[in-house]
């Protein structure tokens, strides 16, 4: 699962840093937050910035905001890997005409790797179903 993470974090944000992963700086920040060193694990000293109540307030929004985007990794990671690409004209042909002969939804959203809403979707653009 991390592997895939990986790979739909790196192709749907080209604003994150090639050596860093959300799921990393998520882990960092939470350390610093509970006033530990990420590197050594050990305590913060109590004049560390870290320690400061704004600060502390920032990784907290930080922390918030990382794990919303970690979960919207997560649930990208479920999507079929055509979900949300623009369809080509072919794949529509072959969708039109494997409905047409009696495949299903749910064979052709696994056939064409796409969602059962994406493919009832284009089957109504299609016309050949009814909203």
């Amino acid at each position: 699962m991390d592997d895939i993470k990986q790979q739909v974090e790196s192709t749907t944000s080209s604003r994150v840093i090639p050596s860093m992963q959300t799921f990393e700086a998520l882990q960092i920040i939470e350390k610093l937050s509970e006033g530990i060193n990420p590197l050594s694990e050990e305590a913060l000293a109590p004049s560390s910035l870290c320690l400061d109540s704004d600060i502390q307030r920032a990784l907290q929004v930080a922390i918030l905001a990382l794990e919303s985007r970690v979960k919207w990794i997560e649930k990208q990671a479920l999507l079929p890997a055509n979900a949300g690409k623009p369809w080509k004209t072919e794949e529509e042909i072959s969708l039109t005409d494997s409905f047409d002969k009696g495949d299903s939804v749910d064979m052709l959203a696994e056939r064409h790797q796409r969602t059962k809403g994406s493919i009832t979707a284009r089957l109504i653009k299609t016309g050949r179903i009814s909203a």
